[in-house]
């Protein structure tokens, strides 16, 4: 995901605003107080991707994530870290 295009102000080329997804929260059901929760998570040591279903875990591929049902998106950058405005260095 890359965000330069969004970004106003002066952009740290060690910290470009691109972003890799590494976990997806999925909900099925009517509503937030029903259903059920998964995930699918991208492993940083291996980079393969894991659906976690109660006591289940079994690879999958991060495009099986992205359907209906997803919820909350996690993302990481990736190159470098920036510090928000006032934090010394």
């Amino acid at each position: 995901l890359d965000l330069s295009s969004y970004v106003l102000g002066p952009k740290d080329p060690e910290a470009p605003p691109i972003y890799k997804l590494f976990g997806v929260s999925e909900h099925t059901g009517t509503t937030a107080n029903s259903g059920h929760y998964t995930a699918t998570v991208r492993n940083s040591e291996d980079g393969n991707w894991y659906r976690h279903n109660d006591s289940a875990v079994g690879t999958t591929s991060g495009d099986a994530a992205m359907t209906g049902g997803a919820y909350l998106l996690f993302y990481q950058r990736t190159k470098g870290s920036v510090r928000w405005a006032g934090m010394e260095k």
